[in-house]
């Protein structure tokens, strides 16, 4: 899994115990399991 953002390319970090990741830069999150979008703005998993 890519440890950058698909959006800016930006730093991504993971939410122990909410099995999210986030993007603080654009406030995008992401399933931590997968590597969907559940909130944009990335446009793309991961």
């Amino acid at each position: 899994m890519n440890k950058k953002c698909t959006y800016f390319s930006c730093s991504i970090f993971y939410k122990p115990g909410t099995g999210i990741i986030h993007c603080p830069y654009d406030e995008g999150y992401l399933d931590a399991k997968t590597g969907d979008v559940i909130v944009g703005p990335p446009l793309y998993s991961l």
